[in-house]
């Protein structure tokens, strides 16, 4: 019972090509590859990241001996720059021990970027326009020179003494606020005429 030899048309995948196709599709979502040889998966570990291809070696170990040229294109891609293997060191051991350095170079830059911004931070701060409402000045500072001469003139309603301003005490309750420029400037021409009578 032989069956007849049909010759395969070289246009339809195999089933083995098909499978080993939907595995490298998938193949950083892969756990384990098990005790496969090197031969039947390498398409897959070609298709892997460095992460999932440290993963799948430390699940598969006798797989890291023939990574190594995988290994040796996944360093040139990441690092542009120049680096060496260290004696005792394969491709996956330089490649995390660039990595660590890698880490090690952002946390420093980062240091320093967070130092220089508080610091320009702090210089900011200090030059930083105030402004000061002018009610609640020290009262010192709100004294203005009398432009007729003789002194400052006090400009808070309170300093000038009721009696000057010829107000009784429930004129002034009732004057309130809103009459304040006008009685300063009445007060003034008040205190002005005093001087030149004297």
């Amino acid at each position: 019972m032989n069956a007849p030899i049909v010759d395969r048309n070289p246009f339809i995948p195999t089933l083995r090509t098909l499978a080993l196709r939907v595995c490298v599709n998938y193949a950083n979502n892969l756990a384990s590859l098990g005790d496969l040889p090197f031969i039947l998966v390498a398409p897959i570990l070609h298709a892997c990241t460095a992460a999932q291809l440290a993963l799948l070696e430390d699940q598969s170990p006798h797989l890291r001996l023939d990574t190594q040229e995988i290994w040796h294109r996944h360093v040139s891609d990441r690092f542009k720059r120049h680096f060496e293997i260290e004696e005792g060191e394969d491709w996956r051991d330089v490649h995390e021990r660039l990595m660590r350095d890698e880490s090690q170079r952002l946390k420093e830059a980062t240091a320093r970027l967070r130092a220089k911004n508080g610091r320009l931070k702090e210089e900011k701060l200090a030059k930083r326009i105030v402004v000061i409402d002018p009610k609640k000045a020290p009262i010192a500072s709100r004294k203005r020179p009398n432009p007729f001469g003789g002194g400052m003139l006090p400009a808070k309603r309170g300093d000038i003494d009721s009696s000057e301003r010829g107000l009784t005490k429930e004129e002034e309750l009732v004057d309130g606020e809103s009459q304040t420029g006008h009685l300063h400037c009445e007060v003034e021409l008040r205190c002005c005429a005093k001087v030149l009578n004297r």
